[in-house]
C-alpha cells in the first residue's frame, strides 16, 4: 500500500548518510496511502532523499536512497506555517511523497536551488 518495497526493490540504500540522527525521526510525513508519523526517519543530503525506519521496525522495510534525478516535486504548499510538499519518486512513478517541516524544507531547497 505504501510503495516502500517496490521503493526498495530500486532505490535500497547501502548505507545510513551521516546526516541522518535520532533527532529526524518523527512525522515527517507518508509515503503512499499511509501515514508514518513518528516512525520514518527521513534525510536530504547532496546525492539525494534517505528514508529509514528505527530498527525495531526495520524487518522488511530496508532503506531506501532515492537520487535527486528520481524525484519530483509535484506541489509545494504552506499550511499552518509548515511546508508540506507531495513528491513523485521513479519514472515512471513508482510512489507518492509527502513530506513536511525541515525535510520539506531541505528537499524542495535542493531540488530547486
Amino acid at each position: 500500500m505504501t510503495g516502500w518495497h517496490r521503493l526498495a526493490q530500486r532505490f535500497a540504500a547501502t548505507r545510513e548518510p551521516a546526516n541522518v540522527n535520532a533527532h529526524q525521526n518523527g512525522g515527517v510525513g507518508s509515503i503512499g496511502l499511509i501515514r508514518l508519523k513518528g516512525l520514518m526517519r527521513a534525510a536530504a543530503n547532496e546525492s539525494g532523499l534517505y528514508f529509514a525506519f528505527p530498527k525495531f521496525l526495520k524487518a522488511g522495510h530496508r532503506s531506501l536512497h532515492i537520487p535527486w534525478s528520481q524525484i519530483r516535486v509535484v506541489s509545494d504548499k504552506t499550511f499552518l506555517g509548515t511546508r508540506v510538499v507531495h513528491l513523485q519518486a521513479g519514472e515512471p512513478k513508482i510512489a507518492r511523497i509527502y513530506l513536511r517541516g525541515g525535510v520539506a524544507d531541505a528537499v524542495v531547497d535542493h531540488l530547486r536551488g
